[in-house]
């Protein structure tokens, strides 16, 4: 809902959205719920009582271990976890952190499976690189580094300023696109400034309406992901989908996904001088034809949604056999 619609009616209007989905699904004889949380709040918790109040059983993909806006409760993350049938995550790293999860709150887990999360190919449409940097308004004689996504700390946008200043090359440009979440731009404006780079970012500092993303995708050579902590990455399968070259932090969420210039490129996290060095390597990089073959590859067959969808159906059926 509308950020602009009061958090109480917000939370009201969620309310009635979720008791008549239950009351239909209840009508058409499901047996089965599947939920998606990226954290243990009241507002989690809400959901899975109802859930249970309905007779469902219910699976839960894991997409965060643990929230990264805070707000998960332990009495919360336990009773989640504890009554789902099944549980789903993406990844060996959060498979693991999950179960060191159940470990320190002392949950007996049900059955875990891992399960990639998809690609957008479905979803998008690549344009033309140069018409798509006409339309942003980006210039057509420099490589294109591309920040989309909310821009909050644990996204190592400060981070990624900070390489820039360092970086030895001048021909490029980073554009930013995203919303501030919990932050305050005020504070990368002024990383801007101090390290030189005012004439090296392009700012578009609101909510990208989706119309508008094949041309932020579409105009850029490669995406940088400088996040200092996460479990799976949206953007960077978005990236993959528009065969955009990523450059990651080595993160295990996404090595599990990129190997070192093979499918993209990896610099040590937390760290501005690794990044530098990596970005300087990486615009050095005059054809980008190979890494984008492989990123095709990768995302069309690695993280197609057929194979996932069969996957998920597997859960589906070893729940409900289980009675």
């Amino acid at each position: 809902f509308s950020k602009k619609i009061p958090a109480p009616i917000r939370g009201l209007l969620y309310f009635c959205g979720l008791l008549a989905s239950l009351v239909h699904s209840r009508f058409s004889s499901c047996k089965l719920v599947h939920l998606h949380f990226f954290g243990y709040t009241a507002l989690e918790w809400l959901t899975v009582k109802l859930v249970r109040f309905f007779g469902f059983k219910y699976v839960v993909t894991v997409h965060d271990v643990q929230s990264f806006i805070g707000g998960d409760k332990r009495l919360y993350s336990q009773y989640i976890l504890s009554n789902a049938a099944s549980l789903i995550v993406h990844n060996n790293y959060s498979l693991e952190s999950l179960k060191a999860k159940a470990s320190s709150l002392s949950i007996n887990l049900p059955q875990v499976f891992v399960i990639p999360h998809g690609n957008h190919l479905a979803f998008i449409q690549k344009k033309d690189k140069w018409e798509s940097r006409e339309e942003l308004g980006i210039p057509k004689n420099k490589k294109v580094l591309l920040f989309f996504g909310q821009i909050k700390k644990v996204k190592g946008v400060d981070l990624l300023l900070e390489a820039l200043g360092k970086v030895q090359r001048d021909d490029f440009v980073l554009v930013i696109a995203g919303k501030v979440w919990k932050d305050d731009w005020a504070s990368y404006q002024d990383y801007i400034t101090e390290y030189g780079l005012n004439n090296k970012v392009i700012s578009h500092i609101r909510y990208i309406a989706d119309d508008e993303v094949d041309y932020y995708f579409s105009s850029a050579d490669f995406v940088i992901l400088p996040y200092r902590e996460i479990f799976q990455s949206g953007v960077l399968l978005m990236a993959m989908s528009y065969s955009v070259v990523p450059v990651v932090s080595n993160l295990q969420g996404m090595t599990d996904i990129i190997e070192n210039k093979k499918n993209g490129f990896v610099f040590e996290s937390g760290s501005a001088q690794s990044l530098a060095e990596t970005l300087d390597s990486v615009l050095a990089i005059d054809d980008l034809s190979d890494y984008q073959d492989t990123i095709s590859d990768d995302i069309q067959n690695k993280f197609d949604w057929n194979r996932i969808g069969l996957s998920t159906v597997d859960v589906y059926k070893n729940v409900i056999k289980q009675g």
